[in-house]
């Protein structure tokens, strides 16, 4: 692995002192094309030494920090050669590998905190928000793309070019990275609020614990409580007050600063994803789907992207159902114990269910106003048993 680190360094080394970009000459396409491609293997190579890092230090940050404007720059060269295609497949391949790198920290920061070093949920959140402004940035290419290799007046029916493919996931890692934003603002807030508990009780109590150790006759030492015991619980009264009255202050300051926003982004998400699952799910891949899926999208490879769609439909469909969950989560006015928990009884179904038993009763020869009630039980449950 070092011996192939030192051939791609030095190998990229040569072609950037050979192309003629260092001699203020502009390059040809293909000359860019494999440039940027030597460029990019080399910020994939950075990416996983990142993430075998034990320890997150400050210059681990700052590197991970200068795989995105590598990123950027490589980007913006392979834009103005009008090599849209292989930005979109780049930026494809930067954004999953750091979402790995991220989503692996992650576990090992909640799993261990003492040694994540200098990386915080904060930290995550910045990252995060990188990576959305990286596929902005894309979109420029991908609406290029599109407008370069689509007829104007549409293809036929059941027929999905490979650049709808490559957009379509493109649309549906923008929704993933957007989704795991919001969930580490929340780990975020939630590790801040914690920190301000700890730093409160520290603060006011540096010495008090739930016991201390007090002389006794004899000179040997017992454990008893501190000094009373409605001291202790008013303590825990406090923090519990302190700890109401901050969660509610954060709760309003995110709410003025970014709830308008998320309910449009969530919206956003299950717009774009749904577009990409529509797209994904017109055409037939079944012969096209039979390579794997690392091999499926790879530059210089026309078919590539019809090779992936049937994993990037399975991709859109999973993330489309888990953005309707997190709709239906902030559109519910109370949080339910439960995603598969009872619904209650729609009065529209219930009136037309009366209707049809009055109906019923007509043929069977019954009063019309006999209609059956459900227990009280079974009414408050919101329907019989099992």
């Amino acid at each position: 692995s070092v011996l192939a680190d030192a051939v791609l360094r030095d190998t990229c080394s040569a072609v950037q002192m050979a192309s003629p970009a260092s001699q203020g000459q502009h390059g040809s396409a293909r000359e860019i094309q494999a440039e940027c491609a030597l460029r990019a293997e080399k910020v994939r190579v950075e990416l996983n030494r990142l993430r075998l890092a034990l320890v997150a230090t400050q210059d681990w940050l700052s590197d991970l920090h200068s795989t995105f404007v590598t990123h950027s720059e490589i980007g913006q060269e392979l834009h103005g050669a009008a090599l849209y295609r292989c930005r979109v497949t780049s930026c494809i391949h930067f954004v999953k590998d750091v979402v790995g790198l991220l989503e692996a920290k992650r576990t090992d920061l909640i799993r261990d905190p003492a040694n994540s070093g200098a990386l915080t949920f904060d930290q995550f959140v910045r990252f995060a928000g990188n990576l959305v402004e990286t596929i902005f940035e894309c979109r420029s290419s991908r609406d290029a793309l599109l407008a370069h290799t689509v007829p104007n007046e549409g293809v036929a029916s059941g027929v999905v070019l490979p650049v709808e493919v490559l957009a379509a996931h493109l649309d549906v890692w923008e929704a993933r990275c957007m989704a795991m934003r919001r969930e580490l603002r929340v780990a975020a807030k939630e590790d801040r609020k914690l920190a301000a508990v700890r730093e409160r009780c520290r603060t006011e109590h540096p010495q008090q614990g739930p016991f201390t150790s007090e002389k006794t006759i004899g000179g040997s030492r017992s454990i008893g409580p501190v000094k009373q015991l409605d001291e202790a619980t008013a303590l825990a009264q406090n923090v519990e007050v302190w700890l109401r009255d901050s969660d509610d202050k954060i709760n309003e300051t995110e709410q003025q600063k970014t709830v308008a926003r998320e309910m449009s982004e969530v919206e956003a998400s299950v717009a774009l994803v749904s577009n990409a699952a529509t797209v994904l799910q017109s055409g037939d891949f079944g012969a096209a789907g039979a390579g794997e899926e690392d091999a499926a999208i790879v530059d210089g490879q026309v078919g590539a992207p019809l090779a992936a769609a049937p994993f990037c439909r399975a991709e859109a469909l999973a993330e489309l159902g888990r953005l309707q969950l997190e709709f239906a989560a902030q559109q519910r006015p109370t949080p339910a114990a439960s995603v598969w928990e009872a619904p209650t009884q729609d009065p529209y179904e219930l009136r037309g269910m009366e209707v049809g038993e009055r109906y019923s009763n007509v043929l069977a020869n019954r009063g019309p106003q006999q209609l059956a009630e459900a227990p009280a039980k079974e009414a408050a449950e919101g329907g019989p048993e099992g």
